[in-house]
């Protein structure tokens, strides 16, 4: 008898608690194989399993995600009935004439489509303003104020920063 997987296997490798995947074996109605103290789940359940928590990483409930996979399983594939064509011989002349018909036409198209744009061009260049040398602009700046502390004395620095700081104004009111 196969035994399948160990459950704290299967755990480890999803990286899920055992308790959670025996919740979620309770909710898809099977069985968990118990020989000794090691609990196996089948390959199908394993398969169910791993489906199971794939849905419930993209954001379903648990209950949910059985109740689709067990819908999964009821769903039973239809034999698919081969369609058999009809042997008749099928007259292509005409559609290969439309054919060659409309590539002619397809090709007249795009020839015209190709003289357009050259004329478009032509235009628009026309209708662009002409080109005109860039002027430096230079910006505001204010004059240059001398210094009125420049050309004194230490001492007479010291007696007008001390005493008569109104002198030291570069600008007068």
């Amino acid at each position: 008898m196969d035994q399948g997987k160990p459950l704290l296997e299967i755990s480890k490798e999803m990286q899920v608690s055992p308790d959670r995947i025996r919740y979620w074996v309770k909710l898809l109605e099977t069985e968990l194989e118990k020989q000794g103290h090691v609990c196996y789940l089948n390959p199908k359940v394993v398969k169910q399993i791993i489906a199971m928590n794939n849905l419930i990483k993209n954001g379903l409930s648990p209950k949910e995600a059985s109740r689709r996979i067990k819908e999964v399983e009821t769903v039973k594939p239809m034999e698919i009935q081969p369609v058999i064509a009809p042997t008749t011989q099928v007259d292509l002349s005409p559609i290969l004439a439309k054919l060659e018909a409309l590539e002619k036409g397809m090709f007249f198209v795009a020839e015209r489509i190709a003289g357009l744009e050259k004329e478009n061009k032509f235009l628009r260049f026309q209708l662009m303003p002409p080109e005109k040398p860039s002027v430096s602009v230079k910006p505001w700046e204010p004059e240059k104020v001398r210094d009125p502390l420049e050309g004194m004395s230490w001492y007479h620095r010291v007696w007008v920063k001390c005493f008569e700081p109104w002198k030291m104004r570069r600008f007068t009111f």
